[in-house]
């Protein structure tokens, strides 16, 4: 369910904006929907892959039909499975990027916070190659360069809601994690900005997500990168 007549308080976004030097964007979400469909197919494909490998398909696996789910489940998996598995959505990623289309607001957000020196950096549980072959192909790279965090396929572990990455990204801006704020779609980016020190600002138009990041405190949370677009243009 999409969230319904959400009114952003313009003088909360525009003092969170004020208060941080850097932006640390989620990429599947914020930046582009990567999977406008979903994964369910690319789940069963890595499902039949995996007991085709393994022999079986663990119990906690079988009812996901979300290939980052999976990953999720295999993030303290030792076995080979975790890093087929990996691949496999990797693979589906850079398939998917070919066609992706950056979210509305996101190259006047991006043009306008590069051109006052906010620092750019992404942290992400998508594949880096992934996520900087759609920067390029959208022109979009110049502002991320040397500056995009991605999933560890030999160390699922450091996926997000671990702050890993987070902190990485803040590192790159030479920033401290409390002069950056976090954009990110889902209760584990809340979390991972949560742990690594950030400011975190949901951006999500799923009414269940919306609701369970204000009520675990998220600075604030919009529907669209338009209010925040319009809070920089606004400073």
């Amino acid at each position: 369910m999409k969230v319904a007549n959400a009114v952003p308080d313009r003088g909360l976004l525009q003092g969170l904006m004020a208060r941080v030097t850097g932006i640390v964007l989620d990429f599947d979400g914020p930046m582009c929907l990567l999977f406008p469909s979903g994964t369910a197919p690319q789940a069963e494909a890595i499902k039949q892959a995996v007991r085709a490998d393994q022999g079986r398909i663990p119990l906690t696996m079988q009812g996901l039909r979300d290939s980052h789910a999976i990953l999720q489940e295999l993030r303290q998996d030792t076995s080979g499975a975790a890093g087929m598995v990996a691949d496999l959505v990797t693979e589906a990623e850079f398939r998917a990027v070919r066609t992706a289309q950056p979210t509305e607001y996101l190259h006047p957000l991006v043009a306008r916070l590069a051109g006052q020196g906010t620092g750019l950096a992404i942290a992400s549980n998508n594949d880096a190659g992934a996520i900087e072959d759609f920067l390029r192909r959208n022109d979009l790279i110049a502002p991320f360069r040397n500056r995009v965090f991605g999933r560890v396929s030999h160390a699922l572990q450091k996926m997000k809601p671990d702050p890993y990455c987070v902190a990485l990204a803040c590192d790159s801006m030479g920033l401290a994690p409390r002069e950056c704020l976090m954009v990110g779609d889902k209760i584990s980016d809340l979390e991972a900005a949560q742990a690594a020190g950030t400011y975190f600002l949901g951006c999500t138009d799923d009414a269940s997500e919306y609701d369970q990041m204000e009520k675990l405190g998220a600075d604030a949370v919009v529907t669209s990168l338009a209010p925040v677009l319009n809070a920089v243009h606004d400073l």
